[in-house]
């Protein structure tokens, strides 16, 4: 903000009689100054470098859903890909670990918005845009390794596994399905699903 501008307005202003061209003035810095404060509203700073180290490894994953060892090896496994980017662009090069955990976190929370994350990870919206792309491209890339479908045996042994649980048919199951049920009026709240809308049990 140019603060010679401001004084000169002021200053122009002080001269004239009327004071609705005053209160006009004064509305115009008021914005003026408004503006240049949420211009440089500051962005958390060092979360991932001095925050995220402090979490314990029970917190870490109720952060991000994967131990740090896990978010480690797919940073590097990242870096080594050809979705990290290799050449200077003029700009300081974000560490695949940082990348990852700010999708992570960004996929983690349903009604988290690309603002909120860039803002807790010290990056640019525009950024995290990028982030995002890269990182599922190469989450994508990666998927073939380690989603496998089991072998006829393997699926004849989970098979009948899932029939003992009453399941019949079922060869696997992805995250987990809330069942209906009738709360018991003994702790009814704790049937409840985690939106806190349908009792249910998670299985």
């Amino acid at each position: 903000m140019d603060i010679n501008f401001i004084q000169n307005l002021l200053e122009s202003d002080s001269s004239s009689s009327s004071d609705d061209s005053s209160e006009g003035t004064l509305e115009v810095v008021s914005n003026l100054l408004l503006s240049e404060t949420l211009l440089n509203k500051a962005k958390n700073e060092n979360y991932v470098e001095t925050t995220v180290p402090l979490y314990s490894s029970q917190q870490f994953v109720e952060h991000f859903r994967l131990n740090r060892e896990a978010v480690q090896r797919l940073a590097t496994e990242f870096e080594n890909s050809i979705y990290y980017p290799k050449m200077d662009t003029g700009y300081e090069r974000i560490e695949g670990q940082k990348c990852m955990l700010a999708f992570l976190w960004y996929a983690s929370n349903e009604a988290v918005s690309y603002r909120d994350v860039a803002d807790r990870f010290d990056v640019a919206t525009s950024t995290l845009h990028h982030i995002i792309n890269t990182v599922t491209k190469f989450l994508s890339n990666l998927s073939p390794s380690y989603i496998v479908w089991p072998s006829v045996e393997e699926g004849r042994i989970i098979a009948s596994q899932f029939e003992e649980l009453g399941f019949p048919g079922a060869i696997g199951a992805i995250d987990g399905t809330h069942i209906k049920l009738d709360r018991p009026s003994e702790d009814p709240d704790s049937y409840l699903n985690r939106k806190n809308s349908i009792p249910s049990r998670h299985k």
